[in-house]
């Protein structure tokens, strides 16, 4: 006989991270993640490292472009958008 336990596998737990520290889980998945949040302290560690690794990757500027790459995407817009005929 085979007892039904509700609480998520870590795998669950883990493939929705993610997904609820950016807010983007169902109502229903983010419930049952949450009850398996309040009873494991593990996973409560592992919210917070992931909060705390989404805050620095905001904090981040993206490093600028090369010169070369801006040049090359500005003349590949220019020939492939429609041109403009004056009236």
């Amino acid at each position: 006989m085979s007892l039904h336990n509700d609480r998520p596998s870590d795998d669950w737990m883990d493939a929705h991270i993610e997904a609820y520290v950016d807010g983007a889980l169902s109502p229903d998945d983010q419930a049952r993640f949450e009850a398996a949040l309040h009873a494991d302290p593990t996973w409560q560690d592992e919210v917070k490292h992931a909060r705390s690794i989404r805050a620095s990757l905001r904090s981040q500027r993206p490093p600028p472009l090369p010169a070369d790459l801006t040049d090359a995407i500005l003349k590949r817009v220019c020939v492939s958008a429609p041109s403009q005929k004056e009236e």
